[in-house]
């Protein structure tokens, strides 16, 4: 690119010039934008080493972060927004900071020390009286939706697995974990920005969805004949069917709640920074977890029409899973997304 060849030839021609970490951070802001992140992150550093205004330095050292994540560095990107978080930054900025520090913490598999991340990012926001984080509250019901995730993570890596002990055991886990994704998703949507609030909707029905399809590929008892198996799996559906009926239920109001909240504003989302070619804050396509909804709401209102027939007369569904747990209340909620 000419912008690129540019800043070479002045970097070139004027290495000691006072402007040179400048011409550093601009050229590795157009090789972020070319997704060349090695390239980005020589400038960054370069320019965070001649930087001589705090500030230019908590600018490089913040696309320093971008690019090293770029680069799936998750271990060293994470240390580099922790050291900024460190710094004197604006309400806005710590919480965006906090964020990012924990995507890379839960991309690393250290899913401590992003929920810690996340959590201080939830603070963060909530501490702040800045008007800018009240009207733009992208990053924070990104934070909040994080935490959703991480749960979720962890939900989806538990597997249920004889003996029957263990599997109940595991079961309890599930459940705890459903709730605590479920809370974490409901506290985004009510921070209203569009994106991860419908994002949210999604994930709690498809939270439900997945705890239906594991109950359903968990191991059998060995000692079970076939007549036995046919039996088992048919009381098995019966009793998770009402999973079912609740991710239908979730992404009916998801549908709901994309058709209130109307189209996303035009222009450049206020949640990325300059020079972000690949922000966390958004995708590009702000409404696939509109189609995501659609989608899954087809697959699972067939589903539930099957399950309905093998119902007992007289009844609606089986008995409910329990999915409740009364340990923790900081993180667990049973209410229904608004």
């Amino acid at each position: 690119l000419v912008s690129v060849r540019i800043y070479k030839e002045l970097i070139a021609r004027y290495p000691m010039s006072r402007w040179s970490d400048l011409y550093h951070h601009n050229r590795g802001l157009i090789f972020m934008r070319l997704q060349d992140y090695r390239s980005a992150l020589a400038d960054f550093d370069a320019a965070l080493q001649g930087a001589a205004h705090p500030r230019d330095r908590r600018d490089a050292r913040f696309q320093r972060g971008i690019a090293l994540a770029g680069m799936e560095r998750w271990p060293e990107a994470a240390e580099t927004f922790e050291r900024l978080s460190a710094e004197e930054l604006s309400p806005a900025e710590r919480v965006e900071v906090y964020v990012r520090a924990g995507i890379c913490h839960q991309r690393a598999h250290a899913y401590d020390d992003a929920e810690a991340s996340y959590r201080r990012a939830r603070r963060a926001y909530q501490q702040a009286t800045d008007l800018y984080l009240q009207y733009h509250p992208t990053w924070a019901a990104r934070a909040q939706y994080q935490l959703g995730d991480l749960f979720s993570e962890r939900f989806d890596a538990i597997e249920l697995r004889l003996p029957l002990e263990r599997m109940r055991k595991t079961l309890d886990e599930k459940a705890h974990l459903l709730l605590k994704a479920q809370n974490a998703f409901l506290k985004t949507i009510r921070l209203k920005d569009r994106y991860w609030a419908l994002a949210a909707g999604y994930r709690i029905g498809a939270v439900y969805e997945a705890f239906y399809a594991d109950l359903h590929e968990a191991e059998v008892p060995l000692e079970l004949n076939e007549e036995e198996r046919a039996i088992y799996f048919l009381e098995l559906k019966r009793y998770a069917a009402p999973l079912i009926k609740r991710a239908v239920e979730v992404y009916r109001k998801n549908l709901e709640m994309a058709q209130r909240v109307g189209p996303a504003p035009q222009g450049k989302d206020k949640g990325a920074r300059h020079g972000d070619a690949k922000t966390p804050a958004q995708a590009p396509e702000k409404w696939i977890w509109i189609t995501k909804t659609e989608e899954s709401l087809r697959k699972l209102e067939a589903l539930l029409v099957d399950l309905r027939q093998l119902e007992p007369p007289g009844t609606s569904g089986g008995d409910k899973p329990a999915t409740r747990d009364t340990n923790d209340t900081s993180d667990t909620n049973t209410e229904s997304p608004r």
